[in-house]
């Protein structure tokens, strides 16, 4: 499974990074995203 993650502020292209995650396991929980947005900030 992989996820978009970031990690500090700055420009999209600089922070967002797509990184493989592990499955969830005892105690987690996994929820379906339909859509999501990122908001470039000027």
């Amino acid at each position: 499974m992989r996820a978009l993650r970031f990690t500090r502020f700055g420009p999209p292209e600089n922070v967002l990074e797509v990184v493989d995650v592990s499955d969830p396991g005892g105690g987690d929980c996994l929820v379906a995203v339909k859509a999501a947005s990122v908001n470039p900030s000027t």
